[in-house]
């Protein structure tokens, strides 16, 4: 039932007119989703834009410092070459008056212009004394810059790696009235270049260079004398030698150092001290014409992202609101559309089920309001002849019981008055009266069956059939019938063999177990051969008992076990016609078994035998319900459920149908949930759910169904 909601649920939220408003606004919030993914788009495009812009400002800036520092540096070299007494004191070659007369030069330099490194050269290339290193010298210089200088006879100038950093070297030839006496360099650590750049803009650098240019055990040294931590293995190719923060890019790679150092580019956004920064950055040159390092960037745009969020976040709620008031107008005008329909649509299903008296109420003021109408005075007809043809069985029932009565009044003295003639209470007869009279006695016991019969079904279908419900020990009645049964056509030696598993002791009428199980031993001895053998079994299965009488006479032919348990139907079998029964013995069972909640039914095999199985449920129906056995379209309605079975699901469809039967109810409840499986599995498409639906409210409202076969498309197996 559960089941039955959800996909009436379904139904009502994808019906067809709900279907094209849901599309509308489907389409509407794709267009609106489509328009907001636009904007974000080209939102990202234009931020991307702008931190490539910045990147590049970024590196214009760093050029600009360093082709300013090094006009700085020539100009101040170009100051010292003309210092008489400092060329004076060189000219000595006095290496420690050099350093000491030299000192407050250098110290001034350092202070006014962050000169770091002051050379005297040799005109061989030898340094002669360095003043920010007095104990070092003598040793060879063959820097890119001093061989710039010593070739153009000018000043060398550019970015130079040395042990542990960079440096902007310049490098000018030092003359004495036109003869070479040497050269002097000044110098300066780029990582104040970054410092002046974190100044100017609030953004942060790291600048990194390949671990091939460097010494790993001079880098050690050097970190540790100030207080550094060794940083050598944090990248595999690359190292980073200097930073505007203590923190750790997440930009910082291999992979990226390298995309940088082919151009200057954007690589992605990142947060460092609650700030968002994009890190892009570029490479550096040096003097010899390489690109030995890159400049991580990360540009401050923390104030754009916020700029941007806001913009996003008041387009997002203009769209949500402009959304919510589509979405209320588009269920407003399909409440007004789908809900008469869904009303009609529901009332339809109702009278599928037989109820007739159902009403639908639409207050629209247009057309479909006039169709609520015409529903309704459509209802009442139906109403009025379900009404008719409910009287008309009533009556049909009510005739059969009250002729089953009258007839069975007169009878019992007529068999009284035959049976004391036979014994010649009225005087000898001779042979011929005998044999006259047999044949009366004979058909007159037989019209008494009969008439008991027809009673026994007219009590079936006034659900007036009497049950004695006790305590019943079911083995014991099995037994009982058994021994009853063995006396019956002793001349046929067939013998009966029970198969009893281990029953419980149930509340149940034993007398009509007995019936049932008599019945069906009756029809297997009559139609069983001579020496044969008849197996009685019972066993519990879940909440019933399952019984089953099985002969190996001659069996049922396949078309005839469709109509077995109908009324007078015989098979068409030669040892039926033999039989001598009125017809009705199988339709009572069917009346008996059904009526308690129980079901019956045949597996047969021509010239193998037949098995006759019922269930009785382990808790006896008190309240009975009318069978309808003689005046039911029953049979009918199974036969062209079952044609309707095989047309929609093909070869499988007469099994899926007899496995239905025994496992469920055929009422339109059980039927639907068992469409609705088929569908939910796609065993049959959507087309094919609608037809089978239509053909079972047509066949259990007793019309006949007409299928077009060239849509019929044959189906897989379905799932039991």
């Amino acid at each position: 039932m559960e089941e039955e909601k959800q996909f009436n649920l379904k139904k009502l939220l994808f019906g067809r007119i709900s279907r094209k408003v849901i599309f509308i606004l489907s389409s509407f919030l794709l267009v609106v989703l489509l328009i907001m993914g636009s904007i974000v788009y080209f939102q990202n495009q234009i931020l991307k834009e702008q931190f490539i812009n910045a990147i590049i400002e970024t590196e214009e800036d760093y050029i600009d410092l360093q082709e300013g520092s090094i006009r700085t540096l020539s100009s101040t070299l170009e100051a010292i070459s003309r210092n008489p007494e400092l060329k004076k004191v060189y000219l000595e070659k006095d290496r420690e008056k050099l350093f000491n007369y030299g000192q407050p030069l250098f110290q001034e330099l350092k202070n006014k212009y962050q000169i770091t490194h002051f050379y005297f050269i040799l005109p061989d290339g030898h340094n002669f004394v360095r003043l920010h290193n007095q104990d070092k010298y003598g040793d060879l210089i063959q820097r890119a810059t001093f061989l710039k200088a010593k070739e153009t006879k000018n000043v060398g100038a550019g970015i130079e790696l040395g042990k542990t950093a960079y440096a902007l070297r310049a490098v000018m030839p030092y003359y004495n009235e036109n003869e070479l006496i040497g050269y002097i360099e000044l110098g300066q650590e780029i990582d104040e270049f970054l410092e002046i750049m974190k100044k100017e803009k609030p953004n942060q650098f790291s600048l990194i260079v390949k671990k091939e240019y460097l010494i790993e055990s001079d880098w050690e040294s050097s970190r540790e004398v100030k207080g550094l931590r060794n940083n050598w293995n944090d990248l595999e190719e690359y190292i980073e030698i200097s930073s505007t923060t203590e923190e750790t890019f997440s930009c910082l790679s291999d992979e990226n150092a390298d995309i940088l150092k082919e151009e200057t580019t954007y690589i992605e956004k990142l947060n460092l001290e609650d700030k968002i920064f994009a890190c892009g950055g570029f490479s550096i040159m040096d003097a010899s014409g390489e690109k030995s390092g890159t400049i991580f960037s990360l540009i401050d745009v923390t104030e754009e992202q916020k700029s941007m969020y806001t913009v996003r976040y008041v387009i997002l709620f203009m769209l949500i609101i402009l959304i919510s008031i589509v979405i209320w107008a588009g269920h407003i005008a399909k409440r007004k559309i789908s809900k008469p329909i869904e009303k009609l649509k529901w009332a339809t299903e109702e009278i599928e089920k037989g109820n007739f008296n159902v009403k639908v109420d639409i207050k629209t003021g247009d057309e479909l309001e006039k169709l609520g109408e015409s529903f309704n005075k459509t209802t009442e007809v139906l109403s009025n002849l379900d009404k008719e043809k409910k009287q008309v069985d009533k009556a049909k029932t009510e005739f059969l019981s009250i002729t089953s009565h009258e007839l069975r009044s007169p009878m019992t003295p007529m068999l009284a008055q035959l049976q004391m003639m036979e014994g010649d209470y009225f005087g000898k007869l001779n042979t011929k009266q005998k044999e006259s009279l047999d044949i009366v006695l004979r058909n007159t016991k037989r019209l008494d069956n009969i008439i008991k019969d027809f009673l026994e079904i007219s009590r079936i279908e006034a659900a007036r059939l009497k049950f004695k419900f006790v305590k019943t020990d079911l083995t014991k009645t099995i037994k009982l019938i058994v021994e009853e049964m063995e006396g019956f056509l002793p001349e046929k030696r067939i013998k009966i063999i029970t198969e009893i598993e281990k029953l419980p002791i149930i509340t149940a009428d034993p007398d009509r177990i007995g019936q049932v199980l008599r019945n069906l031993i009756n029809n297997a001895i009559k139609f069983t051969k001579e020496n044969g053998k008849i197996i009685i079994r019972a066993k519990q299965e879940g909440n019933v008992i399952l019984f089953s009488v099985q002969d190996n006479g001659v069996g049922i032919y396949k078309k005839d076990k469709e109509r077995l348990f109908e009324p007078f139907y015989q098979a068409d079998n030669m040892y039926q016609h033999k039989s001598g029964g009125t017809g009705l013995g199988l339709a009572i069972i069917r009346g008996i078994v059904e009526s308690q909640g129980g079901k019956v039914w045949i597996e047969s095999e021509l010239r193998k035998g037949s098995k006759f199985l019922f269930t009785v449920p382990l808790i006896p129906v008190k309240k009975i319900k009318q069978i309808k056995l003689l005046f039911s379209d029953k049979e009918n309605g199974e036969l062209k459920l079952k044609k309707l079975f095989k047309e929609i699901l093909g070869p499988i469809g007469e099994n899926e149908f007899e496995n239905f039967k025994r496992s469920k109810n055929l009422n339109h409840e059980e039927i639907k949930k068992y469409i609705y499986e088929l569908s939910k599995n796609s065993i049959i498409s959507k087309d094919k759910t609608e037809e089978f639906k239509k053909g079972i409210s047509q066949i259990l409202q007793g019309k006949d169904i007409k299928l077009e076969r060239s849509n019929i498309k044959k189906r897989g197996p379905v799932k039991e």
